[in-house]
């Protein structure tokens, strides 16, 4: 649930924004459940616990 929340929430932003290789993204945020408590989660805590976010969209040749 959680991966397609988070691809579901690329794919819009996407479609609004336009990046380059090693940009820096805008802090992306959403709330998620796993059957539990919602809990509000974003692409910079991700990056704060040490995880790679990589997002590809497409090509831009």
């Amino acid at each position: 649930m959680k991966k397609l929340l988070l691809l579901i929430m690329t794919a819009i932003v996407s479609l609004f924004a336009e990046y380059y290789k090693y940009d820096i993204s805008e802090n992306i945020s959403w709330q998620d459940s796993d059957g539990g408590a919602p809990v509000q989660r974003s692409l910079y805590d991700l990056v704060d616990q040490g995880k790679a976010v990589l997002i590809t969209w497409g090509y831009n040749g």
